[in-house]
């Protein structure tokens, strides 16, 4: 039960509604768009940018947005293995920023759409601090697949929600295709679930940010059934932590009709 009235409210018509948008929204790969930076001055310029968001932005947003993180010690046995990471998408800037506290010591990829390159200033940085963006059409694919295998042993961090609803205290529905890069590599999935809690002296609430995991499928299922299996049980466990938000301060209501 929520602690206090919402003070704000957001209409919607289905999950994939939109309420936080770039710049440029439309914005679309190019077709010479350069998957890998692995160029020395390239690899230089991933360092500055990787610190910055994680030792500056990062520390800066989590103090000032009341941040903690709890469970993260269940990372610790996978510190030299790939792995896949899913969050709820609930912080434009905060799902950028946060996964730096979580995923410490090691690069990792971030999977996300082509409309964040479109920002100013940051979307051009984006592809050096490891983000790696959905292709903008068929031809890319063959690229896009093969810098996550080229980057498999990192951890891979997953937004399945895959549109931001600042606040939102419920879990949407969760691709099933995000979770098709475990399935077919038997890979280990963790989970992040950001909650909300009531500050006593402000309107914004704090967060905590909740890290769960391992979950394996089993291996005699057929690639799909891992897939959907990966699906359902890191659903059920964000569901779950998502319980601990006391506190909305958005309130999203379905449109009638």
């Amino acid at each position: 039960m929520f602690t206090k009235k919402m003070p704000t409210t957001r209409f919607y018509d289905s999950f994939a509604d939109d309420f936080v948008e770039s710049s440029d929204q439309e914005y679309e790969l190019p077709r010479d768009y350069q998957w890998l930076r692995d160029k020395p001055w390239q690899k230089i310029a991933s360092f500055l940018t990787t610190f910055a968001l994680a030792k500056v932005l990062a520390a800066g947003y989590r103090l000032l947005y009341h941040v903690r993180i709890k469970n993260k010690q269940v990372l610790k046995a996978y510190r030299k293995q790939s792995y896949y990471l899913y969050g709820n998408h609930t912080q434009p800037q905060g799902d950028a920023f946060m996964p730096f506290h979580v995923i410490t010591g090691r690069k990792f990829a971030t999977i996300v759409s082509p409309s964040n390159l479109g920002i100013p200033i940051l979307g051009k940085l984006l592809p050096y601090a490891g983000v790696i963006p959905t292709p903008s059409d068929k031809d890319q694919m063959k690229a896009f697949l093969t810098t996550l295998k080229i980057r498999a042993q990192e951890p891979v961090l997953i937004y399945p929600e895959e549109h931001v609803w600042p606040y939102y205290t419920e879990i949407r529905p969760l691709s099933l295709t995000a979770f098709h890069y475990p399935a077919a590599r038997n890979a280990a999935v963790f989970c992040m679930t950001t909650t909300y809690q009531k500050r006593r002296f402000s309107k914004r609430p704090k967060q905590t940010i909740y890290v769960d995991g391992p979950f394996l499928a089993p291996s005699d299922l057929s690639l799909r059934e891992r897939q959907r299996y990966l699906q359902e049980v890191v659903a059920k466990q964000m569901k779950a932590r998502a319980k601990q938000s006391t506190y909305a301060y958005i309130s999203y209501e379905r449109r009638n009709g």
